[in-house]
């Protein structure tokens, strides 16, 4: 008996203190090989666009699909031409120049876990010339007066209605 009591206790005033001293030791050393990145991503939705022909310029917006940060591309004619980054809740707007001729204006969004969606094609025809002239005429002076209740408006309903029928 005494045998085990010697054992046991030699066992735990110095061979269970040194385990504890290298645990201890060891704990201070312990480093990860490589950094861990934690990405939390939601479902991105299709994203919207929509232009605005101002007959000068051409205005593009619309939402990333998502509500948070997102980088935005550009495409005119299959051709990466801008990328810029959304808002916080994933609306973006940008102005380009309107070139003469069809042409084709796509969103590609890409959030931060490398999601991407891609939005619809939308065309946009623009006329040089006379017809350009009128095509910056339609676009500016007649959208503010269909916007706006104005004499002008109602002028040209009246006069529109001169076929016989009245409104």
């Amino acid at each position: 008996m005494k045998k085990i009591l010697l054992k046991t206790f030699l066992l735990t005033t110095l061979v269970f203190p040194m385990l504890l001293s290298l645990a201890i030791f060891s704990i201070g050393y312990a480093k990860a090989d490589t950094a861990i990145n934690v990405s939390v991503c939601q479902i991105m939705n299709t994203p919207t666009i929509s232009v605005d022909n101002t007959g000068t310029s051409l205005n593009i917006s619309g939402n990333s699909g998502e509500q948070t940060l997102v980088t935005e591309h550009l495409f005119r004619d299959s051709n990466e031409v801008a990328n810029f980054n959304t808002d916080m809740q994933g609306n973006y707007s940008i102005s380009t120049d309107l070139l003469i001729g069809s042409h084709d204006y796509m969103i590609k969004s890409i959030d931060g876990c490398n999601t991407t969606k891609t939005s619809e094609t939308l065309t946009v025809s623009h006329s040089g010339g006379l017809g350009g002239i009128i095509e910056v005429i339609r676009n500016t002076f007649f959208s503010q007066i269909n916007t706006i209740n104005s004499p002008i408006n109602e002028t040209s309903k009246v006069l529109t209605n001169m076929s016989g029928t009245t409104s």
